[in-house]
Formats: C-alpha cells, sequence, structure tokens
C-alpha cells in the first residue's frame, strides 16, 4: 500500500528492481520497519532492513506497506447484488429462503454485473486470491477478466447435479465442484461431485455445521429444516442421516 493507503499491485518485471517502504511484512511473524524487496525477472530475491545500497531501479512507496496479496478463502461473488437485501436476524432458514427468492428475481445480467464489481473491489484493495462458490456457475464467466487467481467452486444442491460437470485448471485458476451441505444435497450427489473433484486433483468445498437447523435435521431426520426441504421438492428419505452430527455424517 502506498502513503494513501490505497494498494498498489507490483506487476511482473523482467529488470532488477527495488521496492523501498516504511514497512514490509514478510509474512505474519516477520514485520519489518524501513525496509526494501529486491526483485529480478519479476521473483523476490531479498527482504531488507534499512536503505537499499546497491543500483538499480528504485520505487519507493513512502511511510506505506508492502505486504503479500490478501486472501478470501471462502465468497460467494454471485450474491454481490443482494447486499444489504437480506436480513441476518431472523434466522437460519428465513435467511434461505429469502436469499433463493430474491436471487431468482433478479435478472442474471445484474448478478454477473454486480459480481464483477465485487470482484474490481476486491483487486482495488489488494485482495487477489479467493475461493469463490458460486451455484448458478457463473464463476467461469468472471474468472476470465475478474484480475483475481485461486479457486473458482461450482456448487449443487439436491438431488440431481442439473447441468454437466466441469473441472479443471490453468496457470492462475482453478475450477472445481462443490456441495452446499449435508442438509441440502443428496449423498449420491455428494460423492458424485466429490469423486470428480478428486479425479482432477483439485479441492472439494462443502458448508458443514452451520446452524441448529441442519444439526437436528441430521440428528434425528426430524425438525422444520426437513419442512423445508420437503417444501423445495427434495425428496430426502433416502439419505442415511439419524444419530450423527453433520460432521460425523459427511465422514459416513
Amino acid at each position: 500500500m502506498n502513503s494513501s493507503g490505497t494498494p498498489v499491485h507490483v506487476k511482473h518485471d523482467t529488470r532488477h528492481r527495488i521496492h523501498r517502504a516504511g514497512w514490509i511484512v514478510a509474512d505474519s511473524s516477520n514485520i519489518i520497519e524501513n525496509g526494501y524487496i529486491e526483485t529480478a525477472q519479476g521473483v523476490i530475491q531479498a527482504v531488507c532492513q534499512g536503505n537499499p545500497g546497491k543500483a538499480g531501479i528504485v520505487i519507493d512507496y513512502g511511510p506505506g506497506a508492502i505486504m503479500p496479496p490478501l486472501v478470501n478463502a471462502h465468497v460467494h461473488l454471485e450474491l454481490s447484488a443482494l447486499k444489504g437485501q437480506v436480513a441476518f436476524d431472523m434466522g437460519f432458514r428465513s435467511w434461505v429462503r429469502s436469499l433463493i427468492e430474491k436471487r431468482q428475481a433478479m435478472e442474471k445480467d445484474r448478478l454477473v454485473d454486480m459480481a464483477r464489481k465485487a470482484c474490481a473491489d476486491m483487486v482495488a484493495s489488494g485482495n487477489f486470491l479467493c475461493a469463490d462458490i458460486s451455484t448458478l456457475g457463473i464463476s467461469r464467466v468472471l474468472a476470465a477478466d475478474s484480475g483475481l487467481q485461486g479457486i473458482f467452486f461450482h456448487e449443487f444442491l439436491g438431488q440431481e447435479a442439473g447441468s454437466e460437470y466441469f473441472v479443471g485448471k490453468n496457470k492462475f485458476v482453478s475450477f472445481s465442484l462443490a456441495g452446499h451441505g449435508p442438509h441440502t444435497t443428496s449423498p449420491r450427489l455428494l460423492g458424485e461431485l466429490k469423486a470428480k473433484s478428486r479425479s482432477a486433483c483439485l479441492p472439494f468445498s462443502i458448508h458443514v455445521a452451520e446452524s441448529e437447523d441442519e444439526s437436528e435435521f441430521i440428528q434425528d431426520r426430524t425438525g422444520k429444516w426437513a419442512q423445508f426441504l420437503t417444501e423445495r421438492g427434495i425428496d430426502w428419505s433416502s439419505w442415511n442421516t439419524g444419530s450423527k452430527t453433520p460432521v460425523e455424517y459427511i465422514y459416513d
């Protein structure tokens, strides 16, 4: 970051350069006051304290800080358009129901546009790496021109995938699969998704133990979440739940 607090992305450069700043954050336990970083061919060669004494192109960031890029390890970019529109104080089921209804009522182009804006906001704040979860599968559209690196998960719920699985990776971005959760995705589908991601040597993502409703449903096969699934047309009668915690269930 420069002296005004604005993130500065140090781009790949083939020349020898020295980047000096008031603070160098090498890692979580190594923060250097009044330091500099030497780079060559776009690769860090040394992290030092004091004033640079070697020749080279010197870029001075003043009293600002040079630090590794921030990482958002779990984000739902496709929900960016719903910011401020879903209440958080009415319980889990109410939150889920409201989120689904509002997302379904919104044009997909609007969801994509606001997700792109969220990507730009993340990059502008110094967040260059992320793990994004997308139920609508719009992550592949975002990844191409977002400026973000990381992994984009296509998430599935219910009994069937409903669309073709896509997994793969390039130098900067990976595309993998996710099951929403043990209380929303059938065991068979979870197994298929996990096997597909594993065959491509990619991570698998799942939400687990998020609410009391989930725990009651997994342990007792009853409760308001069971009713909610039935209302949504999800037949959970064959799921091997009962007498287990959500974590125990997904390990079975």
